[in-house]
């Protein structure tokens, strides 16, 4: 994790809480994905503050927050072994390995 964080660098207080919330995902995917995911996330921050628009530093952290939320949790069932999910979020169906299954159905 520490190769990803790019030390010496100036970072923004929005990124240190990005960095924080990789920790939501299984260290192998971080391991895997985090450096990818940061710069992901530098550019779009970047992109939205040259807008000017404070909305798109909005949009921008709830897309975070949203893929955060499905993602990490996502990650964690699979790195657990988990074959079934019961849940009414669709974003679980796009995961393979596990089946979403919607507990209100017939």
């Amino acid at each position: 994790m520490q190769a990803m964080l790019g030390e010496g660098s100036p970072v923004s207080m929005g990124e240190r809480l990005y960095r924080v919330m990789l920790f939501a995902y299984p260290i192998r995917f971080r391991r895997q994905y985090g450096a990818e995911m940061l710069a992901f996330a530098r550019a779009r921050s970047a992109r939205a503050a040259g807008s000017g628009e404070r909305f798109d530093r909005v949009r921008v952290w709830w897309f975070l927050l949203r893929d955060l939320s499905t993602n990490a949790f996502a990650a964690l069932v699979v790195e657990h072994g988990v074959r079934e999910l019961w849940t009414l979020d669709r974003d679980f169906q796009r995961f393979p390995g596990v089946r979403a299954i919607d507990p209100f159905a017939d």
